[in-house]
């Protein structure tokens, strides 16, 4: 049984959640829906650090990292700027060489934005142990540069040292599940 889904407005949500659904055993975990606003859906997985949050809005694809309810650093970031020209879509945030042209919006959406999100998830995300959080404070003591890295070992330079995965009670409970828990999910 499939969970219902909030109503969605936006063309690059309802693509994400066809796509998703379609592409399912593909992740090997299920992404979960935390929230739904105008122009943004938030996602965790099962088990996931609340400090590491994934967001689809209109034009990207993003994992942020929150420290203290302020913004971290980003970790990964797909976005995409889809413009018509003679009957085919292009980013045209991509360098006119490198420009690739798809039969429609959501054929670019899901080469530049869904289907890497999901191999970074599955090869980068899933394989990760620790999040750190680095920092360089300004000279005169105030927050300056934050920047944040994935860990398979503990790193003493880091600021704050979390662990990515949680197995407790602290996990977040997602709002809905795209779909429903397959037995391909580990």
């Amino acid at each position: 049984m499939k969970t219902r889904f909030p109503k969605v407005r936006s063309r690059i949500e309802k693509a994400f959640i066809t796509w998703y659904r379609e592409h399912e055993k593909e992740w090997k975990r299920p992404l979960l829906l935390l929230s739904r606003k105008d122009g943004e859906m938030s996602f965790t997985l099962p088990g996931l650090t609340p400090n590491l949050c994934i967001h689809l809005h209109s034009y990207e694809f993003a994992v942020y990292v929150e420290r203290q309810d302020q913004c971290w650093d980003v970790l990964m970031c797909y976005d995409a700027c889809p413009e018509l020209v003679d009957n085919s879509y292009f980013d045209k945030c991509t360098l006119p060489d490198y420009r690739i042209d798809y039969s429609t919006r959501e054929a670019l959406w899901q080469a530049e934005m869904f289907e890497p999100l999901m191999n970074w998830i599955n090869d980068k995300l899933l394989s990760a142990k620790w999040l750190g959080l680095y920092k360089q404070d300004e000279p005169d003591g105030k927050l300056g540069a934050t920047w944040a890295e994935l860990l398979t070992e503990p790193d003493p330079e880091t600021f704050v040292l979390l662990p990515v995965w949680l197995h407790s009670s602290e996990d977040r409970q997602p709002e809905k599940l795209l779909v429903s828990q397959s037995p391909t999910h580990n």
